[in-house]
């Protein structure tokens, strides 16, 4: 795949942490004191690890609902990210969960998607004295690339193969690879997440590290893969780094399993647009979505309640 595991990079975070949280759902859709409908049931939502945009979106989107219907309704499950929220989504351990296209297309046949809500991005740093300056530098290093069951793990995967680029990974969370790389831990660190990332951005304002141009690799592995993902650039702003930097973005999905209810999946879609722009208020990812967007899930298909709230939401 165009790495060799170089072991454990510290800490496992706590794989379930329950927030009282997401969609408190009686079964079949029922009403609540305000008459608010609200699902049947309770929730899980599978996120991701420390440091990623997937757990801190998952955690105030959660918030936002629990609120919307009340103390309980969702429990937020901290994993690896979108390899081990499709094996959760598929298992039955977790009924939503954030997903990404290229590993929802491989590893998710059965999932459905509700809506496409931002896009991840492939984020690589280094040091501000590196010589590392482009993706072929990182050849024979020492570096990190998220969790077992992370996209990171999936699209670095792709990404060095498509470069023929090699090197010694280390398994760690986004918090964690920034930690090792300023302590001289690792080379240079890849992480797969929003813009902009918790972990990565004091450290890039502060001047501590910097990040890579992926234009050209990306470029790449889109004309390779062209429905799973999308070239994009990081803005300066974003990070306040001198320039805009290339990279490789892969969309980011609210996802199900296709067995879920046409209502159920009815409901938490349109639930996720009545609190859209609240959370955008709390995380900047969340200014991406729109109906017109969200609709944008290939390769993975709409589950047909999502798809017939689009229907009945169009102007």
């Amino acid at each position: 795949m165009g790495y060799d595991d170089g072991g454990a990079g510290g800490p496992r975070p706590t794989r379930r942490s329950l927030l009282a949280g997401l969609l408190a759902l009686p079964l079949a859709a029922s009403g609540c004191a305000n008459g608010t409908e609200r699902p049947g049931r309770t929730l899980r939502l599978a996120t991701g690890p420390e440091g990623a945009v997937y757990r801190e979106m998952g955690q105030a989107l959660a918030g936002l609902l629990n609120r919307k219907w009340g103390a309980g309704s969702v429990e937020v499950v901290f994993t690896d990210a979108s390899q081990e929220n499709i094996r959760l989504l598929n298992t039955g351990q977790a009924e939503i969960g954030f997903v990404n296209t290229d590993t929802g297309a491989e590893q998710g046949p059965g999932l459905r998607a509700l809506a496409r809500v931002y896009d991840s991005v492939m984020h690589c740093a280094v040091r501000v004295d590196s010589s590392v300056h482009r993706l072929a530098d990182v050849d024979g290093l020492v570096v990190a690339g998220g969790q077992d069951e992370s996209g990171t793990r999936y699209t670095l995967g792709r990404l060095l193969e498509r470069a023929g680029t090699s090197v010694e990974l280390r398994t760690m969370t986004q918090s964690e690879s920034v930690r090792a790389l300023l302590d001289g831990g690792v080379d240079a660190l890849f992480s797969l997440t929003g813009m902009p990332t918790p972990a990565l951005q004091e450290a890039v304002r502060a001047g501590r590290i910097r990040l890579v141009d992926l234009a050209d690799e990306a470029a790449d592995v889109v004309a390779a893969f062209p429905l799973e993902y999308v070239a994009v650039t990081i803005p300066a702003v974003t990070y306040g780094t001198p320039e805009p930097v290339g990279a490789l973005g892969v969309p980011t999905l609210l996802a199900v399993h296709g067995s879920m209810e046409d209502a159920e999946a009815h409901l938490l879609t349109a639930a996720l647009y009545d609190v859209a722009a609240e959370l955008s208020t709390i995380r900047p990812e969340a200014l991406q979505i729109s109906k017109t967007f969200g609709i944008a899930t290939v390769p993975l298909p709409l589950h047909p309640g999502a798809r017939a709230y689009y229907q009945e939401s169009k102007p």
